[in-house]
């Protein structure tokens, strides 16, 4: 069952006004982080908010911000991303995650932009707050073993950058890796050439391979809680 879907089906168990979720791999770095984060949601008057990251290591899963970032169409690619992330309960019903998207599809990755490019195409409002912490491990150094996460988050990318129109950002994304492997193999890094080479073959074909769900584990592994907050008010 692809992750995506598992997170819809979560969602449409809950009661609650607000759905936070957080992958298995990431934590909260403050205890109060979820009252904070709906507390400023209330106040600020918005509909979505994602978290901030604190990560160690050489490859970091996503870049710090150091200051707050208000969603629009132009910077929605590098700032919206799931672990960490709250939105209220009827803007998800009225945009979900794809299920054609991320981990446990053939086009690995960008289930967040697509889901937040859909969110403010709906008129829902949110923003990436620079104070709200979730940790997240470092990725993996080794070239070696990284080059299946660059064929699926490749396709991926690929494919959802031509869907809304990142035509601009797609081209960029080809031209560096391309000048990425001719770089590595000019220094005699081939474990790192033949990465770009993928990432490069990856982002040129994910736009022509038709989305399909993914079905990982039998049907009756379908159960995904979703995270249910207290009340707001409860928590003055």
């Amino acid at each position: 069952m692809q992750l995506g879907r598992l997170r819809n089906i979560g969602a449409d168990h809950t009661r609650h006004g607000l759905i936070a979720f957080y992958d298995d791999d990431v934590y909260p770095i403050e205890p109060d982080q979820l009252w904070r984060t709906a507390r400023m949601m209330q106040e600020r008057g918005l509909d979505f908010i994602a978290s901030n990251i604190r990560s160690e290591g050489d490859v970091q899963s996503a870049a710090p911000i150091t200051q707050d970032v208000i969603y629009d169409f132009n910077n929605m690619l590098n700032n919206l991303w799931e672990p960490g992330l709250m939105v209220k309960r009827e803007a998800f019903a009225a945009t979900r995650f794809d299920p054609t998207l991320g981990i446990g599809c053939i086009h690995g990755s960008s289930e967040g932009m697509d889901f937040g490019y859909r969110l403010l195409k709906a008129g829902y409002k949110g923003q990436r707050v620079a104070t709200l912490f979730i940790d997240h491990p470092p990725l993996d150094s080794n070239v070696d073993v990284n080059i299946e996460r660059y064929f699926f988050y490749s396709l991926g990318n690929g494919s959802a950058l031509l869907q809304h129109g990142y035509r601009y950002v797609y081209v960029r994304a080809i031209f560096r890796a391309s000048a990425r492997v001719v770089v590595s193999l000019l220094t005699g890094n081939k474990p790192r050439a033949k990465a770009a080479f993928v990432r490069v073959l990856c982002l040129m074909a994910g736009p022509f391979l038709p989305r399909r769900n993914a079905r990982l584990l039998p049907r009756n592994h379908i159960k995904a809680p979703a995270y249910v907050l207290p009340p707001v008010a409860e928590q003055a």
